[in-house]
């Protein structure tokens, strides 16, 4: 979105999110008894071993030297409480203070595709996400 935007000068608006690391699993059932929807989902994020190429469909969001970025890509597996599996690349580009990033929905076929390239010195990141509903 943010990219689009800015091929067309629209103002991109700050992206807030907040996240707590919780020190014991909540249950979920003082949460309800108090009125609090919930929603679980578990992820998995397997890095990958090629780092993404500036030469790629969106260079044009990225920055314009080279030199001072550290790349690093990954694909993520999120399965819901109802059991339903989605899945996401996404690459993250470095340059001096600003981090960018970019993410996109993919296949099944494709997740599995990527995880042939499983950097094998970078163990997969498992977390489990409880969202407040609102």
């Amino acid at each position: 979105v943010e990219a689009c935007a800015a091929v067309v000068g629209l103002p991109v608006l700050p992206k807030h999110t907040r996240k707590f690391l919780l020190k014991s699993d909540p249950l979920a059932s003082v949460f309800s008894q108090n009125g609090v929807r919930t929603s679980t989902f578990r992820a998995t994020k397997t890095f990958l071993k090629h780092a993404p190429q500036r030469d790629t469909s969106m260079s044009y969001a990225l920055p314009q030297s080279p030199s001072s970025y550290s790349n690093h890509a990954y694909v993520r597996k999120r399965i819901s409480e109802e059991g339903s599996d989605s899945y996401q690349y996404s690459e993250v580009i470095f340059d001096g203070n600003e981090r960018h990033e970019r993410k996109r929905r993919i296949s099944k076929r494709e997740y599995e595709l990527y995880l042939r390239d499983a950097d094998p010195e970078r163990s997969p990141v498992e977390q489990s996400r409880l969202h407040f509903l609102y």
